[in-house]
């Protein structure tokens, strides 16, 4: 059973352990969308018409994990009292903030391949919290082209084949 009490060096001790292990996923992850000399997979993604569109992928997977684990910190602080709950969530926004400007960078790129459809309706996602069943298409505050492309985001993240 755990017992270790809550203390802002426990914390940060999490924290950083997480941000170090998803630091290191997303160095894994952007070197495998980096183009190396005479690596087929390499010369494949150079040669991908989305393959900045893949990388900013990347990005934004490993900011969203880096995202989802201080949410989790945060929101275990603020349910044990924890007196640096404030801060942690502080450092959780600006996580928040960091995706979203990857998001940002995502927006304009056009998307020629599956593959970088797939990124654009992760970031959908992300602006749903992930939850592509809870993508809102029936807002009356929307205009039709928004019900339609919020529509065809969350049809093609819950499809098995295309969204696993």
């Amino acid at each position: 059973m755990f017992t270790q009490s809550l203390n802002r060096r426990s914390v940060l001790a999490g924290i950083g352990s997480a941000l170090t292990l998803t630091a290191t996923t997303a160095a894994v992850v952007s070197t495998t969308v980096q183009p190396a000399a005479g690596d087929a997979i390499g010369d494949f993604l150079a040669a991908n018409p989305d393959a900045e569109l893949l990388a900013l992928g990347a990005e934004l997977d490993a900011a969203w994990e880096r995202e989802r684990l201080a949410y989790e910190v945060s929101d275990y602080a603020d349910k044990a009292g924890s007196p640096d709950a404030d801060h942690l969530d502080d450092v959780w926004d600006k996580l928040v903030d960091q995706a979203g400007e990857i998001v940002h960078r995502i927006i304009p790129l056009q998307a020629t391949t599956l593959a970088g459809v797939m990124v654009k309706v992760r970031a959908v996602a992300w602006c749903y919290s992930g939850k592509p069943e809870e993508i809102e298409t029936d807002d009356d505050h929307y205009t039709s082209d928004v019900h339609l492309a919020l529509g065809i985001a969350k049809d093609l993240a819950l499809m098995p084949a295309v969204g696993a």
